[in-house]
């Protein structure tokens, strides 16, 4: 509406003039529109389809012409400037419902979700910052991945990332300790998949504690190693 406003001020004959645009199944007009047979108009082009138009009518017919060539290329100017403004608006709007669904998704599956870029945080759903003793998720955003990861297991870390970097897909598993923010240690499991992110490689996380599962495979194994020496020793 503020756009048809200004545009009858920016033509020769001001005071004759009377402006119109059309978006899809709206119109916005000056106060004084009508119709005359003295019209300029240009098409509003979005992803290379009409989208609408910017119409310009001249109440009466002027001694020098209906309109000039410098009006024409100033309503072209307008449709094709607003064009673009609605191809962002709605590229914005798409990645905004984009975010809005990943975001409910990632907070609704039980696993743990980060997003790693230069080698720190940027996402981490709810899931994934309880793993390490967070209640708040922004806690974690900008901090260094690898301080999570316990001594053992920091180069297993990097080489899985490496691996995943350069296209092999199959290394992308992460099984070792890590280190919660209260300085607790567990065992976790996860995947790495790497992803493009505001032009530049990110690696996407999910994880889960394994801890449980793990003491009972070390007690196992314990278990059978001392049979073991206990059956040596019985022979």
């Amino acid at each position: 509406q503020g756009v048809v406003a200004l545009i009858p001020p920016a033509l020769q004959f001001s005071e004759i003039a009377c402006s119109r645009i059309v978006v899809q199944d709206k119109a916005f007009t000056t106060k004084n529109f009508k119709e005359s047979s003295w019209k300029l108009s240009s098409e509003i082009i979005v992803h290379n389809k009409r989208f609408g138009a910017v119409e310009v009518y001249y109440l009466e017919k002027s001694d020098e012409g209906p309109f000039l060539k410098e009006e024409g290329n100033l309503i072209h100017a307008i449709a094709e400037r607003m064009g673009k403004i609605i191809e962002r608006i709605e590229a914005m709007e798409t990645l905004q419902e984009s975010e809005k669904r990943y975001r409910i998704l990632t907070e609704k599956i039980t696993d743990g979700v980060s997003l790693i870029q230069n080698g720190k945080f940027i996402f981490a759903n709810t899931a994934f910052a309880s793993l390490f003793d967070c209640l708040d998720v922004s806690r974690l955003m900008g901090k260094e991945a690898i301080d999570l990861v316990s001594d053992d297991f920091k180069k297993q870390f990097h080489k899985m990332q490496e691996h995943v970097a350069s296209g092999d897909s199959n290394e992308g598993i992460f099984h070792g300790k890590c280190v919660s923010l209260s300085g607790r240690e567990f065992w976790m499991e996860g995947n790495c998949s790497a992803i493009t992110w505001n032009g530049s490689i990110a690696f996407l996380h999910t994880a889960r504690d394994v801890t449980e599962a793990k003491l009972r495979e070390i007690a196992v194994k314990e278990e059978a190693a001392q049979l073991q020496r206990e059956n040596v020793q019985l022979r």
